[in-house]
């Protein structure tokens, strides 16, 4: 890409690699495209080598989108990952999963819900369980009440400080769970006491612990239906979403 008398090579690496190892000169056709922007040329970054070692969070780096978010470049990928799964269970992409999104999707969905990402990943600042909370399931949770309702930071800032939460609290009842399950592995194994569960059953887990919470009942155990994947965001807020119909009273014509 040449943008200003500049020239970016924004790909063919591994084939210079390759050359480079193999020692043997290669005669190579090189095209040049030229930017108005260097928007342009991340864009075009982005669209190379993606089914290879390039991550989509480096093709978000390349935009500077770390920079606007104001925050690091490995927040930055938690926070496309979470976008990215929030979006694709919210069914805002019409697609199986989150592999299967162009990039020019991710990074739409990116600077949509991005500020929110960066909201939900701060109520884990400080905390020493915060390697249980930035899993993009679980941050993605984060996303969907934040959007749901203000008392998202109360419910995770304190499970995620864990200060005098008494047991019976869903939180402290939802930290434990997710303590005890990774998303690692195969099948129903257990390697030192932690459990394996896949993505929409965490999901779930927060799911039961938020209800709970926002209904003001204790809980005291976390049962999920260790089943097929459903519409992930199903039960997230259900409890909200009720109370504000209520509150609106029937609709015309209803």
């Amino acid at each position: 890409m040449k943008h200003e008398g500049d020239y970016f090579l924004t790909n063919g690496q591994h084939t210079l690699a390759a050359l480079e190892m193999s020692g043997v000169p290669q005669v190579l056709c090189v095209t040049v495209t030229e930017a108005n922007s260097m928007e342009e040329v991340a864009d075009d970054f982005s669209r190379h080598d993606t089914h290879l070692t390039r991550r989509f969070g480096d093709a978000m780096a390349a935009h500077d989108i770390h920079e606007w978010l104001g925050v690091t470049v490995t927040d930055l990928h938690t926070i496309s990952a979470a976008c990215a799964f929030y979006a694709s269970v919210k069914g805002e992409v019409n697609v199986r999963s989150v592999s299967m999104m162009t990039h020019d999707q991710k990074m739409e969905i990116v600077r949509r819900h991005g500020r929110m990402g960066v909201t939900s990943i701060s109520y884990f600042t400080g905390s020493g369980n915060r390697k249980a909370f930035v899993r993009r399931a679980v941050l993605s949770c984060a996303m969907a009440c934040t959007y749901e309702s203000d008392k998202a930071e109360d419910f995770y800032r304190a499970m995620a400080m864990d200060d005098g939460l008494r047991q019976g609290d869903p939180r402290k009842t939802l930290l434990e769970w997710l303590k005890e399950h990774n998303t690692q592995g195969a099948g129903r194994s257990v390697a030192n006491g932690v459990k394996t569960a896949a993505e929409h059953e965490f999901v779930k887990a927060v799911s039961v612990a938020w209800n709970a919470w926002v209904a003001g009942r204790d809980l005291k155990i976390i049962r999920v239906n260790f089943d097929a994947r459903v519409a992930a965001f199903d039960h997230v807020g259900e409890l909200l979403v009720r109370r504000q119909i209520a509150s609106k009273g029937p609709s015309s014509g209803s």
